[in-house]
């Protein structure tokens, strides 16, 4: 039986026609354009002072409603010492409650241009953000959308693979953590006993970071093989087999088959050159 949840991933031409192209301007059609103005009229000095204004105004001036202090952007003094400092529970944001649920993101090699990467996130029904580090955070309103856009990868954006991955807490944004990434893997011939969330989760965790099975797996409508979502590190040699003991005593050697693999560089941490 096919298997459903792959049926929306690898390409990104069902994106391309959202991405909105920049108008080009011919000489008579440019806005302020001596083409545009009759002869021998020149500009009023209005609109040269309107110019100057422009021309004038700071950077930092087109933000600086950002900077004004209200009563909700205050913070307090706090008596501390002049060890480490110590955050708890009630120091620190809950970022769902802020941004939504989030996933996190990282083109494997050249980035595409902020137009694509926008036209990606409208299809999915997410906002978007960049961190200059590199990294792209997609929000979500729900849960279940967060998880179906994570199962359907993974997702090559022109050719460059997209990294996706649960926001982790307290996550730093750094180059080290590119590494680590879902991928799908397979479970052949993996008795029916064994299907249950416990038993995956233990075999997935002998693999990595378990996250979910797909949808015939949990209605287990494709008996052939069990299939995980779990978060490996690329940076070191995958697993290829977990042994273990089922409740009737006898040991299995259970194979473990990868639907993709990153190939990741460990001596400059990229993805893009292998």
């Amino acid at each position: 039986q096919p298997d459903a949840t792959t049926s929306g991933k690898a390409t990104f031409s069902d994106f391309i026609s959202a991405v909105e192209v920049t108008p080009s301007f011919t000489k008579n059609d440019a806005p302020n354009s001596t083409a545009s103005r009759p002869e021998g009229q020149h500009p009023t000095k209005d609109t040269a002072a309107k110019n100057t204004a422009k021309k004038t105004t700071s950077f930092a001036g087109l933000f600086c409603s950002n900077r004004k202090l209200i009563e909700e952007n205050k913070l307090s003094k706090f008596a501390v010492d002049d060890g480490p400092l110590t955050l708890g529970p009630s120091d620190v944001l809950d970022v769902r409650s802020k941004l939504g649920f989030c996933l996190v993101g990282y083109i494997a090699g050249k980035f595409p241009g902020l137009k694509v990467i926008h036209a990606l996130s409208q299809s999915w029904g997410s906002s978007f953000q960049q961190h200059e580090s590199g990294w792209l955070i997609f929000c979500f309103a729900r849960e279940e959308d967060r998880q179906r856009i994570l199962a359907d990868g993974p997702y090559f954006v022109y050719g460059r693979l997209l990294l996706l991955k649960h926001m982790p807490d307290c996550f730093e944004f750094k180059e080290d953590d590119i590494s680590l990434t879902p991928v799908w893997a397979t479970l052949p011939s993996l008795p029916l006993e064994c299907w249950h969330p416990n038993a995956l989760g233990k075999i997935g965790s002998r693999v990595g970071s378990p996250i979910a099975m797909d949808s015939l797996t949990m209605k287990m409508e494709r008996v052939s093989y069990a299939r995980i979502l779990v978060e490996v590190d690329s940076s070191k040699k995958l697993v290829d087999q977990v042994e273990f003991v089922m409740p009737n005593g006898i040991t299995r050697k259970q194979p473990v088959v990868y639907e993709f693999t990153p190939k990741f560089c460990t001596d400059c941490h990229r993805f893009d050159h292998l």
